[in-house]
C-alpha cells in the first residue's frame, strides 16, 4: 500500500515508498506523527483481502468466521431465563430439557385426544379430522376394573354370573341397591328377587363398577324393554342393511316407519311409491294389521330392526265376504303369497314376515318355503289364534308344515305364560311377545293403538332375526334357528333341552353374537341329522275345496276325493323320504320327497309307513277316513 505523510508547514502529501522508512525530518510534528508511531498502528492492521465481511456497522470490520461465531451468540438465552416447572404462565420464558422430558413420560400414559371404550373393549382413537381408528395403548400400569357387562336383564326364576376383570391384587365385594328385586351373592350371582329394577355395584380397594339389573316381566305398552332392544340398540345393532319383507295388505309411509318399497305379485310390479288403488286390483288398502306390524319391525320408537330396509309385499284379501261369496278365492290369495316369496327370493329379501291366516291344503306353499329356506331367506310365520282347548285345525296343520322351513312362533305374556287365545302344539318353536295393550301405530290414533298374539309375536320376531343378520349377514335360516334355540329364556315349567307344545324351545332372545359362541351351518345340519324317528310329523292336507266350507278334515268318501300327507321333521332339516300303504283304504299316487298324494279313499283307518333312507329308520302313521 502507498503512505503519504502530510507536511503541515507547507501544507505538501510527501509520498513514501513501500517499506521504505519515514525520514522524522520531513515531519512537522514528531510527537504526534513520528514515523514509529505511524509503523505500530500500520502494523496492526488488517490486510484489504481480510475485510470480507462486515456487518451493519461500517466502522467495525471482522472476519467470516467471527461472523458465524457472532451469530452463534446472538441466539443464544440466558440461563437464568429457563424455567424448571410445568405452572409458569409466561409466554416467553424457555422451558427446561429436565420438564419436558417429564412432559413426554405422562403424555406417554394417556392419549393426547379424546379416547373412549367401545363394548368389544377396543379403544377407540378419535383424531381432529374426526376419522376414528383403533389402536393399541399400554395401560398395564393403570389399575382398571370392569363388568363383563352393563346391563342384565332378568326373567322368571333368571340368575346372572357377574364377571369382574381387574389388573390388580385385591378381593371384589358386591352390593346390591335394592334386595327386595334381586340379591348378589359373594362370588358375584345375581338373582331376581321381584318386578323392578336394581344396581348391582362390585368393589376392590378404591375402585368400583356398577351394573344395572332390568325386569323383564313388568308390563309395559313398549314391547322393547322386554326383549331388551334397547341394550342392542345402544351398540349400533338395529338391523342396518338387511332386507325386511312384510306379506300383508297395504300400508303406507307414516311418522313411524318408511316403506322402501311395495311389490304387487299379480301384476309383478315393484313400486318405490305408494302405489294407488287404481294402480292394484283385489288389495285392502286400509288394514291397520299392516301398520302394526310395520310398527314392531321397522318403527323407528317401536321397532326392533329402525334401520333395516323395509317392503311391503301385496297380498290379496283374505277376508270372506258373506254379501258376496264369489268373489271370495282362497287359491289367488294363495298364490299371491307364493309369488310374493318367489320374488322375494330373487330381491335379495333375507326375512319374511307372515301373519296371516292361511290353510295348508295348498299345496304350493311347501315348495316355496322350502326354495326360500335354502336360498337363504328366514321366514317368519304366526302359528294361529284359537281357543286353548279347541286348537284351529288351519292354523295348527299349516304350522306342521311350514315347521320344516319357517319360525312357527306362538305369544306369551309379560310374565312369560302363553296367551291362551293363541294355537299351541308340536308345530311352535318360538314364543314372542304377544299380549293385550301392546303399543303400535295407525293413522287413526297414532302411538295408542295396540296389538297383541301371534301376528305381534312374529312381528317382533322378524325384527330380531334382522338384527342376527346384521352382525353376521352369512347366517343361514338353520343357523338363526339354532341361535335362537340356543339363547331362547325357558318358561318356569318348561324343561331345558325338551320342546314344549305351549312354549317351543322358550321366548326369542337375541344375542351379541361378538359375545357367544354359536354353531356353523355345517354344525347345525349334523345336530338335525340326529333327529330321532319320534320327533317327524305326519301331517294330512286335504286339497279340496267347496267355496263354501273351504279346506277340511272330514271328508264324504268317494273314490274322487284326495289329500296329501306330508312329512315334517320337528328340526329343521330335509330328508328323502319313502311312503308305503299297509291297508287297501286307499293307495299312493307315487312319492317325493316331501309329500305324497292319496286317492281312491275308503272309511276306515289308512295306515302308512314312512321310512327316512339316509337314516333306515321309519315310523308308522295312521289316519281315520270318515
Amino acid at each position: 500500500m502507498s503512505v503519504n505523510i502530510y507536511n503541515k508547514e507547507t501544507g505538501e502529501l510527501i509520498p513514501i515508498a513501500d517499506n521504505a522508512a519515514i525520514d522524522d525530518t520531513n515531519v512537522s510534528n514528531k510527537t504526534t506523527y513520528s514515523s514509529t508511531k505511524i509503523k505500530n498502528s500500520l502494523d496492526n492492521k488488517a490486510n484489504t483481502t481480510d475485510l470480507t465481511a462486515h456487518t451493519s456497522n461500517t466502522d467495525i470490520h471482522i472476519t467470516t468466521d467471527e461472523r458465524t461465531k457472532w451469530n452463534k451468540v446472538d441466539n443464544k438465552v440466558d440461563k437464568t431465563d429457563i424455567i424448571d416447572n410445568l405452572t409458569s404462565t409466561n409466554t416467553d420464558k424457555p422451558l427446561s430439557a429436565n420438564q419436558g422430558k417429564i412432559l413426554k413420560e405422562e403424555v406417554d400414559k394417556k392419549l393426547s385426544i379424546k379416547q373412549s371404550t367401545d363394548y368389544s373393549g377396543k379403544i377407540l382413537k378419535v383424531g381432529n379430522d374426526g376419522n376414528i381408528e383403533f389402536v393399541n395403548i399400554d395401560i398395564s400400569n393403570v389399575e382398571q376394573m370392569k363388568l363383563n357387562d352393563t346391563i342384565f336383564p332378568l326373567a322368571n326364576n333368571k340368575t346372572v354370573q357377574l364377571e369382574v376383570t381387574k389388573n390388580f391384587e385385591g378381593t371384589v365385594t358386591y352390593e346390591t341397591s335394592n334386595s327386595a328385586v334381586a340379591t348378589v351373592s359373594n362370588d358375584g350371582l345375581i338373582t331376581k328377587k321381584a318386578n323392578g329394577k336394581a344396581t348391582i355395584t362390585a368393589k376392590c380397594k378404591d375402585k368400583s363398577v356398577s351394573c344395572e339389573v332390568v325386569d323383564l316381566i313388568t308390563k309395559n305398552s313398549n314391547v322393547l324393554p322386554l326383549l331388551n332392544i334397547p341394550y342392542l340398540h345402544s351398540r349400533g345393532i338395529t338391523g342396518k342393511g338387511v332386507k325386511v319383507a312384510l306379506i300383508e295388505h297395504l300400508a303406507d309411509n307414516n311418522e313411524e316407519f318408511k316403506i322402501d318399497g311395495w311389490y304387487d305379485p299379480v301384476g309383478k310390479k315393484l313400486y318405490r311409491t305408494k302405489p294407488s288403488p287404481s294402480d292394484i286390483d283385489g288389495y285392502i288398502t286400509s288394514q291397520n294389521h299392516s301398520y302394526h306390524m310395520g310398527t314392531l319391525i321397522h318403527g323407528k320408537t317401536r321397532g326392533v330392526a329402525p334401520d333395516c330396509e323395509f317392503y311391503n309385499i301385496l297380498a290379496v284379501s283374505d277376508f270372506y265376504d258373506e254379501n258376496h261369496p264369489e268373489n271370495y278365492n282362497p287359491v289367488k290369495f294363495y298364490n299371491s303369497i307364493c309369488d310374493g316369496i318367489e320374488w322375494a327370493i330373487e330381491f335379495g329379501i333375507k326375512v319374511i314376515c307372515i301373519c296371516l291366516t292361511l290353510s295348508v291344503g295348498y299345496q304350493r306353499f311347501l315348495e316355496v318355503f322350502k326354495k326360500a329356506y335354502y336360498a337363504g331367506v328366514t321366514i317368519c310365520f304366526a302359528l294361529g289364534n284359537c281357543n286353548a282347548a279347541e286348537l284351529d285345525e288351519y292354523s295348527y296343520y299349516n304350522g306342521d308344515v311350514a315347521n320344516a322351513y319357517c319360525l312357527m312362533m306362538g305369544a306369551c305374556e309379560p310374565n312369560g305364560n302363553r296367551n291362551t287365545t293363541t294355537c299351541n302344539g308340536e308345530a311352535m318353536m318360538f314364543t314372542n311377545y304377544g299380549y293385550s295393550g301392546l303399543q303400535c301405530w295407525n293413522p287413526s290414533s297414532k302411538y295408542g293403538a295396540t296389538t297383541d298374539r301371534t301376528s305381534a309375536s312374529t312381528g317382533l320376531t322378524s325384527g330380531c332375526v334382522a338384527l342376527l343378520l346384521q352382525q353376521d349377514p352369512t347366517l343361514t335360516p338353520r343357523q338363526i334357528y339354532h341361535i335362537f334355540k340356543d339363547n331362547a329364556i325357558l318358561h318356569s315349567s318348561s324343561t331345558p333341552g325338551v320342546k314344549s307344545i305351549d312354549y317351543g324351545w322358550g321366548r326369542i332372545n337375541v344375542p351379541v353374537l361378538s359375545k357367544i359362541t354359536y354353531k356353523s351351518d355345517a354344525e347345525c345340519k349334523a345336530l338335525d341329522a340326529q333327529i330321532p324317528i319320534e320327533d317327524i310329523n305326519a301331517v294330512l292336507v286335504f286339497g279340496n275345496y267347496d267355496g263354501d266350507n273351504g279346506f277340511y278334515k272330514n271328508l264324504n268318501v268317494n273314490n274322487s276325493q284326495s289329500f296329501s300327507c306330508y312329512v315334517v321333521p320337528v328340526e329343521q332339516d330335509r330328508y328323502t323320504y319313502e311312503f308305503i300303504p299297509l291297508n287297501d283304504t286307499a293307495k299312493l299316487n307315487g312319492t317325493t320327497e316331501d309329500y305324497c298324494m292319496i286317492m281312491g279313499l275308503k272309511p276306515g283307518i289308512f295306515r302308512m309307513l314312512i321310512r327316512l333312507k339316509e337314516l333306515g329308520i321309519s315310523k308308522e302313521v295312521s289316519f281315520n277316513v270318515k
